[in-house]
């Protein structure tokens, strides 16, 4: 065999050499494209910085020597545009929101950092939880996109707040007790019931038994051990003496459930101090209420007996004197007498209409589904009388049903009536029109009982005198007069009558007029089927 030449052999180790380097370099190319694709498929913002350094050897900024593309999807920069800045160029905030601080801390120490920082880029804003470490002559940033928690995080936290807000509304508070590990929970308000601020002692049920009324305290426990032991709902109203030693009444409501091998108890501590006041408060009322109802039942005992009973006498023995001695009195005695019987049936009259007035809520007639028409044929019956004098035209159309006491609605039947009748052009035939029409709730301006969804709508018409406008709000008022007695007498009661019928009817009355052309009465009560 020949032997090779010393140049020969040269020159087939530098080609030997030349493809074990080209070898390492596709290897290393290999690397180093599968480490890239590996950190483009991250889910984290991954980057790399280099220190900027003065001549006193500090950092004063940082350089972004690589950033995989996770930076496109995410504040849609690409890589290119990105590599190559100085933070302080790129991202200036970081100089204020402490991260190239952080970056200083680990670049310095090679200690690991972790930290969550809220960033804008263009006009969207994002969170980011970043981990530095220190990676040869740089750091390494590993930054992921937590906006979304964090939007749940502060939606979290807005709920939390509505809700000690609304449990501070209500006087309420929540607990949570694991019964298998003794540990309990309050919300704020629960501490603010015991007379604290939140967070002023460690709950546990053993230092809550100590605010609980010694008086309550022994049942109290008897029936914790007893529902402790069985699991069932918690309910119980008791006492407790708060960090002020002022006496509050407390209501107690809980569930259990089982997670994870414990027992829990959650529950909602309501605070029933003001509303125990406000019962024995109201109880005081309705006995006051009670006494002065008790009066007036007496007053109107009298007045139904004894203040009427001497008029009476006075009616009578007026009748007397003018059948027996009528032939011997003068005219002038005459017309005292008359007057003096027209002033004792007037007053008469007054204290009937009061009783009546007095007495229209103490009706204990259940309300049922009332005719309407009867209600005015047996009005029309009544004052058959009067119609016929004053030769009155009623005109109506079907006026349908609604819900009431039928005597009470024919007392506001009649009161309207003889008002128009009363009222009455001198030389006009007098023309009443009584319609009626069914509306829903929402149709009616006015703050009628929500529990009735429809109304009926009941309107009185007549030609009459009418009356200012201004006084359209007065004319319900008691005693209320628009025209002197010798004019129209009467005792101006009538309309005030009406008003306290129809609102002990969960209705609404009111009127309009227009002087010299009529009124308009209407009435709104609730519609029966």
């Amino acid at each position: 065999m020949k032997n090779k030449e010393p140049n020969s052999l040269v020159n087939e180790y530098e080609d030997n050499s030349k493809s074990i380097l080209l070898e390492k370099i596709d290897e290393l190319d290999a690397q180093r494209s599968f480490t890239r694709r590996v950190m483009d498929s991250s889910n984290s913002v991954i980057s790399y910085f280099l220190p900027i350094v003065n001549d006193e050897d500090h950092i004063i900024d940082f350089k972004i020597e690589y950033v995989n593309q996770h930076c496109t999807q995410v504040v849609g920069e690409k890589p290119i545009n990105v590599i190559g800045n100085k933070m302080s160029v790129y991202y200036p905030e970081n100089f204020n929101n402490g991260v190239f601080e952080e970056l200083i801390i680990c670049q310095k120490t090679a200690e690991p950092r972790e930290f969550k920082k809220r960033y804008v880029f263009g006009k969207e804003e994002f969170w980011f939880a970043s981990r530095v470490i220190k990676l040869d002559t740089g750091v390494v940033v590993f930054s992921k996109d937590i906006s979304k928690e964090k939007e749940f995080e502060l939606e979290h936290n807005v709920k939390n707040n509505l809700l000690s807000k609304a449990e501070y509304v209500a006087n309420i508070g929540s607990y949570k007790l694991n019964l298998t590990k003794n540990l309990l929970y309050y919300s704020d308000n629960a501490f603010r019931i015991l007379g604290f601020e939140p967070g002023d002692f460690t709950p546990k049920l053993e230092v809550f038994y100590k605010f609980i009324h010694p008086d309550d305290l022994s049942g109290v426990k008897a029936y914790h051990k007893e529902i402790f032991d069985e699991k069932t709902k918690l309910e119980s109203t008791y006492r407790i003496i708060t960090k002020s030693k002022k006496i509050k009444t407390v209501n107690s409501v809980g569930e259990f459930y089982k997670r994870d091998g414990d027992w829990y108890l959650v529950g909602v501590l309501t605070d029933l101090t003001k509303k125990k006041n406000e019962e024995q408060r109201l109880r005081y009322k309705n006995m006051e209420l009670k006494r002065t109802n008790d009066h007036l039942e007496s007053f109107n005992r009298i007045a139904s007996h004894d203040l009427q009973e001497p008029l009476r006498k006075i009616q009578m023995f007026i009748s007397r004197i003018t059948e027996q001695e009528g032939d011997i009195l003068s005219k002038d005695g005459f017309e005292a007498l008359n007057k003096v019987n027209t002033s004792a049936k007037r007053m008469r009259d007054l204290i009937s209409n009061l009783l009546t007035y007095s007495k229209i809520e103490k009706i204990e007639n259940k309300p049922s589904k009332v005719d309407l028409n009867v209600v005015l044929e047996n009005v029309k019956e009544d004052l058959a009388e009067r119609i016929s004098e004053n030769d009155v035209q009623i005109i109506n159309n079907d006026l349908s049903f609604v819900l009431g006491i039928q005597f009470q609605l024919e007392q506001v039947f009649s009161n309207l009536i003889e008002n128009s009748i009363k009222y009455r052009k001198p030389n006009v035939r007098p023309i009443i029109t009584i319609e009626c029409q069914v509306l829903s709730h929402t149709d009616i301006e006015s703050s009628l009982n929500p529990d009735y969804s429809k109304y009926l709508e009941i309107t009185f018409k007549d030609n009459g005198i009418g009356f200012d406008s201004k006084y359209e709000d007065k004319i319900f008022e008691i005693f209320k007069r628009l025209h002197t007695r010798s004019d129209y007498p009467g005792s101006g009661l009538g309309l005030s009558i009406c008003q306290k019928i129809v609102t002990s009817h969960h209705g609404r009355i009111n009127g309009k007029g227009i002087l010299g052309e009529g009124a308009v009465f209407t009435v709104y009560l609730p519609f029966s089927k």
